[in-house]
Parts: C-alpha cells; sequence; structure tokens
C-alpha cells in the first residue's frame, strides 16, 4: 500500500491515498485552498453471462442511472468519476460493446435498479428480447414477461420498541405471517396514497450484537420500498441509512459513516432467473467487495459471501472439517501401507536363500 502523501503546488493541495489500484479524480473546494483527491476507482465484476443477459456485482457508492433532474454539474462530475454503472461496463468490459450484435442483440440495457449505498447482484439485459421481457415483469408485478427473483440481505438495527426486539407483532396489521411462521417469517403489505400496493417477503434469521440479519424479497419494487418496510413496518432501520432511521441521534452518526464509507447495510446477495422449462433455473449468488464489508463482518463467511443460515453454515463448516480430516487420515493411513509393504519387501529380501547356498537336508 502506498503512504499517504500530501503536497502544496501552485495554491492546489494535492492528496494522493490508498493502495495502488485504479484511481480517479474529484475536485471539492475548501475555504483556502482546492483539492484533488484521487480515490479508487469503482469495479464492476460480471458473476454470469448468457446470450440475453449479464448478473453484475454492483458495487456499494456508484449510481445505477443518471437523475436528470439533478444539477448538471453535479452529474457531470460523477461522469467524469466513473459513478454511473453503463460507462464504467464499457470501460472495463469492452468485449460488451465491440462488433455490434444483430436483432435482438443490443448492448448492455438496465432494467431494474439499487440504491447508490445498496450493493450487489443486477440483471443488465444484452437483448432487446430480455429487456422487454424483464421489464415487462416488473411492470406488471410477475404476472408477465420473464419471470426472476431479487433476493436482499438486510443488517438492520432494531430500536428498543421494535417487534424484532419485544416480540410483539399486535400492532402490526401490515404484516401477514407465513402459517407457523409467527414472529419469524412473513409478508409486509402496504400502499401509498395512489393505492399502489408494495410486497416484501421477509425472514428474520439471527441476532449479533445489536443488529439484526433479516433476508428480503421484492414483489412489488417501488422506490426505497425495502428500506421504508424496514424502518417502518419493523421498526428497524437498515444499518447506515439516516434517511430513515427514526433516532435522530443515531441517524446523525450514520450520516456521517455511510457518506464516509459509501454504503448502508443492504445488499443484493441472491438472483434467481426462472427458466421456461424445469431444471433451466439460474441462480447467482454475489458476495460482499472487498474492503467495505466492515458493516458485513459479523455475517460473512471467508469468501465473502453472507451467511443466511447460521446453522446450516456452521453443519457445513464442521462436514467440511471431518471430510478434510478424514482425506489427512486416509493419506497418512496409505503412507503406512507404503511403508508397511516396503518393510515386507526388504524382510523376504532378507529371508530368501541365495542361488548359491546350499539348502539343508537334515
Amino acid at each position: 500500500m502506498r503512504p499517504l502523501v500530501a503536497h502544496l503546488t501552485d495554491g492546489w493541495r494535492s492528496l494522493t491515498v490508498g493502495p495502488s489500484r485504479a484511481f480517479s479524480t474529484s475536485h471539492c473546494l475548501a475555504k483556502k485552498s482546492h483539492f484533488i483527491v484521487k480515490h479508487e476507482e469503482f469495479v464492476v465484476p460480471i458473476l454470469h453471462k448468457s446470450r440475453h443477459f449479464i448478473v453484475v456485482n454492483k458495487p456499494s457508492g456508484i449510481y445505477t442511472q443518471i437523475n436528470f433532474d439533478e444539477n448538471a454539474q453535479a452529474v457531470r462530475m460523477r461522469q467524469e468519476e466513473g459513478m454511473y454503472l453503463l460507462p464504467l461496463l464499457r470501460k472495463q468490459h469492452p468485449e460488451l460493446y465491440k462488433n455490434p450484435k444483430d436483432y435482438p442483440f443490443t448492448e448492455p440495457k438496465l432494467v431494474h435498479r439499487l440504491d447508490q449505498y445498496v450493493s450487489g447482484a443486477m440483471i443488465v439485459a444484452t437483448s432487446q428480447l430480455a429487456a422487454q421481457k424483464l421489464s415487462r415483469y416488473l411492470k406488471h408485478g410477475g404476472k408477465k414477461g420473464m419471470p426472476f427473483e431479487r433476493h436482499y440481505a438486510a443488517v438492520v438495527r432494531p430500536s428498543e420498541t421494535s417487534p424484532l426486539v419485544s416480540g410483539n407483532y399486535s400492532n402490526q396489521s401490515e404484516i401477514i405471517w407465513d402459517e407457523g411462521q409467527e414472529g419469524k417469517r412473513g409478508t409486509i403489505v402496504t400502499s401509498d396514497k395512489n393505492g399502489r400496493i408494495s410486497r416484501t417477503l421477509f425472514h428474520i434469521r439471527y441476532r449479533v450484537g445489536k443488529n439484526y440479519l433479516v433476508t428480503l424479497e421484492l414483489v412489488e419494487g417501488r422506490k426505497h420500498q425495502l428500506r421504508k418496510h424496514c424502518a417502518d413496518i419493523l421498526d428497524a432501520p437498515v444499518v447506515g441509512d439516516h434517511r430513515y432511521c427514526k433516532d435522530e441521534k443515531l441517524a446523525e452518526q450514520w450520516k456521517v459513516s455511510s457518506e464516509r464509507r459509501k454504503l448502508i447495510g443492504l445488499h443484493s446477495y441472491k438472483l434467481r432467473m426462472l427458466g421456461p422449462k424445469q431444471g433451466a433455473d439460474v441462480t447467482v449468488f454475489a458476495p460482499i467487495e472487498r474492503g467495505r464489508q466492515s458493516v458485513w463482518k459479523p455475517f460473512i463467511d471467508k469468501d465473502f459471501k453472507v451467511i443466511v443460515d447460521r446453522e446450516e453454515h456452521k453443519k457445513a463448516k464442521l462436514l467440511k472439517a471431518l471430510e478434510e480430516e478424514e482425506t489427512t487420515e486416509d493419506s497418512e493411513q496409505d503412507d503406512d501401507f507404503m511403508l508397511e509393504d516396503e518393510a515386507v519387501g526388504e524382510s523376504d529380501l532378507d529371508h530368501k536363500p541365495s542361488k548359491t547356498s546350499t539348502v539343508s537336508t537334515d
């Protein structure tokens, strides 16, 4: 890692930071001097590739698409800094844009979005057909088009009055519990002033310290739906989400930390494409990006994947350790057999009569 370096040149202060990776440049105006800050460029890995679509692992901190209602200068600056998904894909994966394909194939097209500070798996269409069918599925609430499931993991911080802490869900009319799963798994159903329904399937997994891991699945995807449902219905805002946190003191702390780290505790950990035929489903898991796992540390494994079922993870870990132990024991036994064979061979040679020896007849 390169050391932190700061120097002044012609009234400009230049700051060079971090490890030797890709960097871009941003400008900010201070009271006495301009700062040029070189920061790490965002990397967008491709997790799955097919003819009609790809699945990428969107890093937290970048925007899915341009909001043209925002200040034009701010948009231009973000474009220069590489903070939009498709331009990053074009730069880092030029093979997706080379040699324009015949219809229905096309350059990557967005069909859904993730908030700036939300990370994880995203589908990007690479054909007109996929773009149309995926968009139709989202528009009609899963009744038409190409079906796919969006699974999220959320690290939430419940308040003292949250039903996650108290266990009292009697006042939660927006929650429909799965049969026999009260207090653990259900569906949140809300509607806006225009009567549009928002449904979120949720599963309360486990607790580490003050935080809980909750898995969520979008049925209808309204703006900030998951964040609102966690904060308003479960009274457990996503860690780092100062916008919907009702505790003002905690919200102020999170505002500083989330803007500095460019992330909140919400991650699209799994996407499942439902194929037209049995056995044609595609499931893609997205790991937490390296260097941004501070919120997730107690909830991820050594491969940076979210541990959804802790008991199953412990069993799998124990089973793997036993298999490795058995493999080691088998290897040691094989070595012992080899040594015994060698010992037997040496003993036989020692006791074989030579051709010139005389055999007694007495």
